[in-house]
């Protein structure tokens, strides 16, 4: 019985038949052609089908597949699962599985070996058959097939080919790796981070050389925010002294978990969406559930899930999996510019998958991860230690095996590993392990980005209801728009509301520091009017006069679950408000809050735009100025439109707070009182560089308009005047909106580069204004809009497919006070104008 048993699993591997031959499988298939019908490829119809299209719902040969996805809509499709193939004949899809023999079979195969009568043991007869369901049905390779719906063999340097600082590091990579692979050994980094801090750090002023004069108060105030910075490390250092006795040695990740892979099968906590909610093509629907680790780092954990839900913002990270079998990946993180703004931009770091880890297991009753505390003497000069006793503490009856799990990044999913390589990854890009030990959440996403964080804070027993609309509108704008917001109840963020005695939002300095100890991301809004609560039969609600605006947010590690007013025990969850909002589960991680109760429980929030992978939308507030100078102070934008076609119908869009908005009861003059008038302008350019307002001709225009009020009005003003330039204008078309919170402009643009001027109208200059700009495919060909604010018309007709449409926005500043410097509009040097000299001297010859 072993002999044949071992002939089984042979044929498995090899293919070769291991109980009949061919002749016989073929006349037991015969009897049974519905059955054979069905491993037939649906394109083909001969072939064997090895692979199904979850998006098509069809099963294909490998040359089909290939066929059918390299054109057209197919060629967007990811989700390909690999069929499992029988292992007796290796010409069927499997549909049984034998327990005993180990093996899948088809249904003619397994009737053949298994019943008796048919030529072979009885005993085999005696095998336990389970069907196979759905999931074991098909041999899911992770790798093709997960959670973030990413190719990991798509993952590799050839995306970046175009950027500097990945050059390098690919030659640095595919050497080692060749060299690896020659010698049969696994990729070790010389270059790992230490636990303790760095004598010198990185980015301290001893290791910078600055060759630009810095005035002397500049210099102490940097030397006092570094002096600051390194006592705050040292604290840090002095808590992780207790951590760092439980870490044992550095293990590869292939040696503590069982079958490791990069992304797990996920989930889909992320995918329902209220009704009529927009949703993008990026958007990914696993919510990661992060394991406690040894650090208090949740704040970095909360900056990954932020950036998990955008694949674009998520894949640029990767920069190469294409060596994992060695051992080695490569990350990409944005550093960001020094004191005085040096040293700006994307820089690779490679790393192994040796990670520091502790002792610990897995709790039976709450399925959580719990490390182990040693009592040896730490001695900070090594990161490779032993204990006398193993460090390990007498196992509770509910507890498991102690094992050794890494101190960090683990998720519920306990074989995926991307979140453990990123974060070894970010403590070597920081310089040090104990930089992931209480953190600022607003720095990594920098950092991970490369955009721009605003963090802002209120006092929840004095905020106003005009500050909570506008809050309700950033959040319900912002994440509509496809931007990155989080939330926190911040330990100083009231002491500082308090110090400015303020009712409404204060902006956070981007110098003073703050520890994200917990944070939750936001997902999604909702609003019920009171018409919808009294239809949908909700009593005993708050705002039930008014309406109710809700968030939805998600925690990163399930600890801190909301049982107030919307949570997931509150009564005021009606059958039809469930339906409305899609909210189906019941998970500690996901919860739904109003925003009423949001401003008591939270008091910071953090909004990230600018990003890789970010919608065109960006969040901007213009400062009082004088009303002459309007033009002057006007935000300009650098838009990019690359595409294969031509003339696409882009919309421009700018929405502001609209009071009635969250609260019905607003009146129509505090309406009217916060309505602002802007002016929007499209220019394009041949280059990034700013649009000059031009000086009016003040006796010129005098003359044109003498006689009218206007331009009696002109004669009685002294300033200089300013207008648009005509060269480069695009004629816009303003498009009708429901409501005048929002300025939506049309045009035809070719692809190219523009810049878009935004400005307040001179009566309303001496007013702080705040909008979101953003910029969208007018249509495409299923008639799906990449804008969250719907047109007030259906359109009919006339609609195409835009090819590869890509649209990036970037804030370039204003006239006066631009945020890059740019060559062509700053003096030239000497020897700028030596060497024009020069060129001009030889085109003369």
């Amino acid at each position: 019985m072993a002999a044949v048993f071992d002939n089984a699993k042979a044929a498995a591997v090899h293919g070769t038949s291991a109980y009949t031959s061919a002749g016989d499988l073929a006349s037991t298939a015969s009897a049974l052609p519905t059955l054979q019908d069905t491993s037939k490829c649906g394109e083909c119809e001969v072939a064997i089908a090895t692979w199904e299209c979850e998006e098509c719902g069809e099963i294909y040969c490998e040359d089909c597949k290939e066929m059918v996805h390299s054109k057209g809509r197919r060629k967007q499709h990811t989700k390909f699962v690999p069929l499992q193939i029988c292992g007796q004949c290796q010409a069927c899809v499997a549909a049984v599985e034998c327990l005993d023999c180990e093996m899948v079979f088809c249904q003619a195969c397994s009737m053949f070996i298994h019943e008796a009568g048919n030529g072979v043991q009885n005993g085999f007869a005696k095998h336990q058959i389970n069907q196979l369901d759905d999931h074991k049905l098909h041999a899911v390779d992770l790798n093709v097939t997960n959670g973030f719906g990413i190719v990991v063999k798509d993952l590799t340097v050839d995306r970046f080919y175009d950027a500097d600082h990945v050059e390098s590091t690919a030659l640095f990579a595919d050497e080692i790796a060749a060299w690896c692979k020659e010698e049969s050994k696994l990729f070790c980094d010389p270059e790992q981070a230490t636990l303790s801090l760095p004598a010198c750090p990185p980015d301290s002023l001893a290791s910078t050389s600055v060759s630009v004069r810095v005035p002397p108060e500049t210099m102490a105030r940097i030397r006092a925010h570094e002096e600051q910075k390194a006592a705050y490390d040292k604290e840090k250092e002095l808590e992780l002294i207790p951590t760092f006795k439980g870490i044992r040695l550095w293990t590869r990740l292939s040696k503590i978990l069982d079958r490791p892979h990069i992304f797990g099968e996920g989930n889909e906590l992320l995918k329902a969406r209220p009704t009529g909610y927009h949703t993008f093509s990026h958007d990914v629907h696993t919510l990661p559930k992060f394991e406690r680790g040894v650090f208090q780092d949740t704040w970095l954990q909360l900056a990954l899930s932020m950036v998990a839900m955008n694949a674009h913002t998520f894949t640029n990270l990767f920069v190469s999996t294409e060596y994992r079998d060695v051992g080695m990946y490569t990350f990409q993180f944005f550093q960001l510019p020094n004191a005085f703004g040096l040293g700006a931009g994307w820089q690779c770091v490679t790393i192994d998958d040796l990670v520091p880890c502790a002792p610990g297991s897995w709790h039976h009753m709450t399925g959580r991860l719990e490390y182990e505390r040693a009592e040896e003497e730490w001695n900070p000069s090594s990161d490779h230690r032993t204990s006398t006793n193993g460090g390990l503490e007498p196992n509770s009856p509910s507890k498991s095996i102690n094992a050794l799990y890494p101190i960090f990044g683990l998720t519920d999913q306990r074989n995926e590993t991307w979140s453990v390589l990123l974060e070894k990854a970010y403590a070597k890009f920081l310089g040090s392990y104990s930089h992931l030990h209480r953190g600022d959440t607003s720095t990594a996403l920098k950092h991970f980005t490369g955009g721009a964080c605003r963090t802002e804070h209120w006092d929840p027993n004095a905020i106003d209801n005009l500050a909570v609309s506008e809050l309700w509108w950033r959040i319900k704008t912002g994440r509509a728009l496809g931007l990155m917001l989080a939330c926190v109840k911040a330990d100083d963020a009231d002491n500082i509301a308090l110090k400015q005695e303020a009712t409404g939002l204060v902006l956070r300095d981007d110098d003073h520091r703050l520890a994200w100890v917990d944070g939750d991301a936001m997902v999604c809004s909702a609003q019920l009017t009171v018409q919808q609560l009294h239809e949908m039969q909700v009593k005993h609600c708050r705002a039930r006069d008014e309406g109710v605006s809700l968030i939805m947010l998600r925690n990163t590690q399930g600890y801190q679950e909301w049982d107030g007013d919307w949570s997931a025990a509150s009564s005021l969850w009606k059958a039809a408000v469930r339906d409305y909002v899609n909210y189906k589960s019941m998970d500690e991680f996901a919860y739904w809050i109003s925003i009423d109760d949001f401003v008591t429980r939270y008091n910071t929030v953090l909004l990230c735009s600018g990003f890789v992978g970010c919608p065109a939308a960006l969040y901007t507030e213009i400062p009082p100025g004088p009303p002459e100078e309007v033009l002057l102070n006007a935000v300009q934008y650098y838009l990019t439109v690359d595409s294969l076609d031509d003339e696409l119908p882009i919309s421009f869009c700018l929405s502001q707070c609209d009071p009635t908005d969250r609260s019905q009861q607003s009146t129509f003059n505090a309406t009217l009182e916060h309505l602002h008038e802007y002016d929007l302008r499209v220019f394009r350019v041949d280059r990034k560089e700013l649009v000059k307002p031009e000086e009016v001709n003040r006796a010129a225009k005098r003359g044109e308009e003498d006689g009218d009020e206007e331009g009696w009005l002109l004669q009685q003003r002294n300033e200089a005047l300013y207008e648009w330039p005509t060269d480069g204008s695009v004629a816009l078309h303003t498009v009708e909106q429901p409501n005048d919170f929002l300025l939506r402009k049309s045009a035809a643009l070719d692809p190219g580069q523009y810049v878009i001027c935004v400005h307040l109208a001179e009566h309303h200059a001496k007013q702080r204004g705040k909008y979101f700009l953003s910029v969208h495919d007018d249509q495409d060909e299923e008639g799906v809009y990449s804008c969250p604010f719907p047109p007030t018309a259906k359109r009919r007709g006339g609609s195409k497919q835009v090819s590869n449409l890509r649209l990036g926005l970037t804030d370039i500043g204003s006239y006066a006070a631009p945020k890059v410097v740019l060559k062509k509009q700053r003096p030239k040097t000497p020897r700028e104008e030596l060497m024009e000299r020069i060129e001009a001297a030889k085109q003369l010859r």
